[in-house]
C-alpha cells in the first residue's frame, strides 16, 4: 500500500468512527440526577424516560422520543422526529426535516412547528 492510500485509509476510518450515531438515554439510570438538565445529539437520538423533568432537548440527524409524565423546556430536532406519549408538558416543540407525533394530553406552552 503506498502512503496516499494509508492515508485515505485512515481518515474513512476516523470519519466512519466520528459520525457513528448513538442515542442519549434520560432515564433511571441517568447519572445527571439534576433536574432540568439540558441533553443534545448529533447523528444520534434521545429518549427521555417517564416521569422527567428536563430542559432543552435537541437532536440533528435523530429522533426525540418522550414518554410518559415528562416536563421539557424547548425540545427541537433536525432531521429526525419527535415522538411524545401522554401527560407531557413543554415550552416550544419543533422540527424541521421530520414530523411530530403526539398521544394525549399534550401541553405547549408556546410553539408547534414544523419546517
Amino acid at each position: 500500500m503506498t502512503s496516499s492510500q494509508l492515508s485515505t485509509a485512515a481518515l474513512l476510518t476516523a470519519l466512519t468512527l466520528s459520525t457513528s450515531g448513538c442515542i442519549i438515554h434520560v432515564g433511571a439510570q441517568d447519572h445527571n440526577n439534576s433536574d432540568n438538565a439540558d441533553y443534545s445529539s448529533v447523528f444520534g437520538g434521545v429518549d427521555v424516560s417517564k416521569n422527567k423533568q428536563v430542559g432543552e432537548l435537541s437532536s440533528v440527524n435523530g429522533n426525540i422520543n418522550i414518554e410518559d409524565n415528562v416536563r421539557a423546556e424547548d425540545v427541537n430536532a433536525v432531521n429526525g422526529n419527535i415522538e411524545v406519549d401522554n401527560n407531557v408538558q413543554v415550552h416550544d416543540l419543533s422540527t424541521v426535516n421530520g414530523d411530530i407525533q403526539a398521544q394525549t394530553y399534550l401541553s405547549v406552552k408556546r410553539d408547534v412547528s414544523t419546517d
